[in-house]
């Protein structure tokens, strides 16, 4: 824990707060697994009626099974079975910057309710807020989008009155985010022990340009200058 909060300390002691500390994180593949598939897919595989092959076939799927009476049972079901699997090291980031007083906020593209319920039951609803993606029709105003992603993050974002201190991501589509704080760190989950897959090196290549940290989570253990404490 220690090592975690100094490595916290070298991300943001170059900054001043002049207001509330707030960290924001995307979910799916930074706080939880990707592997073998989105959380959000695999629920709607299991509980939804239609074949799934593509992005438009799942936001479908979403969009009718977030209609349905019995949503909030499906969840429940779901969730009991403990289908996802949490990054420890992540979690200790979460407690230090939680611990320092940070908002810690979720900006995800997954469905809200279902992320509110993952915040429940896999992090004690340690985040203040949680952001989604709604795709339920009577809910959506005309100007936003009901997925939320990429520039539609910091619309939501924005919509609820929150300016991050600091964003952690692990994909191109927590870019914006990043770019719009200019304070990011991208989460590389490749330890092969895990069975995570390499992320694009040009994601780091561009964080490097930009001057955002990475943190790789297969060298997380390496006590001696390790490369993600640095520049």
């Amino acid at each position: 824990m220690k090592r975690i909060a100094v490595l916290l300390l070298l991300f943001v002691s170059q900054f001043t707060f002049a207001q509330d500390k707030v960290a924001v994180f995307d979910m799916d593949g930074t706080l939880i697994s990707e592997e073998p598939a989105y959380a959000m897919a695999i629920f709607a595989k299991e509980y939804g009626q239609n074949q799934i092959e593509t992005v438009n076939d799942l936001v479908n799927e979403l969009k009718a099974l977030t209609k349905n009476p019995r949503y909030d049972k499906m969840l429940k079901s779901f969730m009991k079975t403990d289908p996802i699997k949490v990054y420890p090291q992540m979690m200790d980031v979460v407690d230090s910057l939680k611990a320092e007083g940070y908002k810690l906020v979720i900006c995800t593209g997954s469905e809200v309710r279902f992320a509110k319920a993952v915040n429940k039951k896999y992090f004690n609803n340690k985040f203040d807020v949680v952001i989604g993606s709604e795709f339920r029709a009577e809910k959506l105003k005309p100007t936003n989008s009901s997925i939320n992603d990429k520039e539609g993050k910091i619309d939501n974002l924005k919509s609820n009155g929150i300016t991050p201190t600091i964003v952690y991501g692990n994909s191109h589509g927590d870019f914006p985010m990043m770019k719009w704080v200019g304070n990011g760190v991208l989460v590389i989950h490749d330890d092969k022990a895990s069975g995570e897959y390499d992320k694009p090196e040009q994601y780091i290549k561009e964080c490097n340009e930009l001057g955002f940290k990475t943190i790789k989570i297969s060298d997380w253990n390496l006590s001696e200058n390790p490369s993600w404490k640095t520049k």
